[in-house]
């Protein structure tokens, strides 16, 4: 089964970055924080591609999916947005997303608060809560589940803890939940989490962060925007820094728009 999809010339996700990253991107974006360069009419209540944080984002049959709210984004293919819906229309109505994965059989699971909705394509076949996979039962939702590349094994997290899942069987394995921060140092508080080409994100509002795996914890000074990296945005013409968040006395550093004329 193939998701619709349209014939473009446009390059992927990732090559704009490449480009990006090497010779840098125009000095003059569009008016905004940061802009796709078009301009286009778009519904007050739909998010701003290029100023949002994101609920969920996956990798389905091949393809980036990222939700907001009851929206989606298939920037591989189009910069338009589409409501989740379309695709998948046995999901309720207007609920936030809180995870999406493709498991490795195929199926697709939606996280929706304690409910887990299982596809087939885009066909419903079943749903479970969280407890019915081995999850605590005072578990009301996740905030992501992801493949690590370290390992090539499927963690959820939720809270502060985390859940290894034995994929074939779709159950909590034994000796979990365990703490975030014994295995996942620096990480906590976070919107969700995408493995992207064996590289590990997290992501917090508009922002991503890389995981290294040779040391375990969040590459120092390094989180990016993510409308630059995954929706094919224009980045700011100038950043000043901020911390962000702090974690066990270690500064997370972010980057604001700001004048091109202030060097303080």
């Amino acid at each position: 089964y193939k998701f619709y999809s349209l014939n473009t010339a446009s390059l992927s996700h990732d090559d704009i970055y490449g480009i990006h990253h090497i010779y840098g991107v125009p000095l003059e974006p569009p008016s905004g924080i940061y802009s796709s360069g078009e301009n286009t009419d778009v519904n007050s209540n739909t998010p701003d591609k290029c100023n949002t944080s994101y609920d969920a984002i996956a990798t389905i049959r091949g393809e980036l999916f990222i939700f907001k709210e009851e929206f989606m984004w298939r920037p591989d293919i189009t910069d338009e947005f589409n409501e989740v819906r379309q695709l998948w229309n046995e999901l309720p109505e207007k609920r936030h997303i809180d995870a999406v994965f493709e498991i490795s059989n195929g199926k697709i699971l939606f996280f929706i608060g304690d409910q887990i909705f299982i596809f087939e394509n885009t066909n419903l076949v079943d749903k479970l809560r969280l407890y019915h996979i081995g999850m605590n039962w005072d578990v009301k939702q996740i905030d992501a589940i992801f493949r690590w590349p370290y390992n090539n094994k499927v963690y959820i997290f939720t809270g502060n803890n985390y859940y290894r899942i034995d994929e074939k069987l779709l159950r909590v394995e034994t000796n979990y939940p365990k703490q975030i921060a014994s295995a996942f140092r620096d990480v906590y508080s976070i919107d969700t989490a995408f493995n992207f080409n064996n590289q590990l994100y997290f992501f917090k509002d508009e922002y991503f962060y890389e995981f290294d795996d040779n040391v375990m914890r969040m590459k120092r000074m390094q989180p990016q925007l993510s409308a630059v990296k995954f929706m094919k945005c224009i980045a700011p013409k100038y950043f000043t820094a901020r911390t962000h968040f702090n974690s066990e006395n270690q500064d997370y550093i972010i980057y604001e728009e700001g004048d091109v004329n202030d060097t303080n």
